[in-house]
């Protein structure tokens, strides 16, 4: 029988974890809501917990966001004290000395250009917070204005 090879996860374990626990925050709030409307007869509640659901999406979308700016500014902040002693180098160099930074440097931007070219590919794996988010906004947003709604079809 076939060994199947080893599936490798787009998310660390940390971020699957935060996942689910946005997910899990997600359902349980319009289902605690309406669990409540549904013994006390007052579909207000049901109608606040979309106001709960649109926090937990905002919140979702906000860390996946700050997750990609820190991914997109990793490595691109210019140490201005390292930049100065380089140029006071560069000043009581030689030629082939100064041709020598400047190899490694230009070897260190090209590092740093391929960090970036590797966190844009790797850029569609926020989507997978920033879609639900903006899904969960969307229905939690219906759910807060029209929720209390819902009740006046059981009357």
């Amino acid at each position: 029988m076939a060994e199947h090879p080893k599936r490798e996860h787009v998310f660390s374990r940390s971020e699957r974890v935060q996942h689910w626990m946005i997910i899990g925050m997600l359902v349980s709030s319009p289902v605690f809501g309406a669990v409540v409307s549904v013994s006390t007869g007052d579909w207000t509640w049901f109608a606040r917990s979309g106001s709960v659901v649109v926090m937990i999406a905002v919140l979702a979308f906000g860390l996946a966001y700050v997750s990609d700016v820190r991914v997109a500014l990793h490595g691109l902040r210019p140490d201005a004290v390292s930049v100065k002693l380089i140029k006071r180098e560069l000043k009581e160099q030689t030629d082939d000395e100064r041709l020598a930074v400047l190899d490694e440097l230009v070897t260190e931007l090209e590092g740093a250009m391929t960090s970036q070219r590797e966190a844009i590919q790797n850029a569609d794996k926020s989507l997978k917070y920033y879609k639900p988010a903006i899904y969960a906004a969307f229905f939690g947003t219906l759910i807060w204005g029209f929720g209390d709604l819902v009740g006046l079809l059981f009357q």
